[in-house]
């Protein structure tokens, strides 16, 4: 990023993360950087999952309520903890998938898993939103190849 800045004269950037991408964008967010990040779209993030980045039989829910998910895993505590390092001129699309007949998730990451972001950065970013798709073009591995999703994020990191 200092070389983009330095070489290239950029000045903001926009994030892109699916998955566990999505968890290394949160937690590059974290930290200081050297061209400030505008805004960032999340696809499939298991925010509140208890194993990132490997798929189970089953995948984990922890129901979601107004204050944030009923069980909290490692990965949300650690989020929770250094949230108030969030920058808060940012803008975050959340996208999760839910596949039809399944109990609110994709395939491998619970809806509430995603949302559960929701209840840690209420009132402190400029701009949070959510976006669900449902049905086959929700499943995991299909909301980065899906046209509705690519549509929503063109929107949301184009918009004037």
């Amino acid at each position: 990023m200092a070389i983009l800045k330095k070489d290239y004269d950029v000045t903001t950037i926009n994030l892109v993360g699916h998955s566990m991408g999505a968890i290394t964008v949160l937690r590059y967010l974290l930290k200081p950087t050297a061209v400030p990040v505008k805004a960032v779209v999340l696809l499939a993030a298991p925010v509140n999952d208890p194993s990132i980045g490997s798929d189970t039989a089953t995948v984990f829910w922890s129901e979601l309520t107004q204050r944030g998910p009923r069980k909290k895993t490692a990965n949300y505590n650690y989020l929770a903890k250094r949230v108030a390092h969030f920058p808060t001129s940012i803008s975050i699309l959340n996208v999760a998938g839910e596949l039809l007949g399944t109990s609110r998730h994709d395939g491998s990451v619970a809806v509430d898993s995603s949302f559960a972001l929701r209840s840690l950065l209420r009132g402190r970013i400029d701009r949070y939103q959510e976006m669900l798709v449902r049905g086959a073009g929700g499943a995991h591995s299909m909301l980065h190849e899906n046209r509705l999703v690519d549509q929503a994020i063109s929107d949301f990191l184009w918009q004037d």
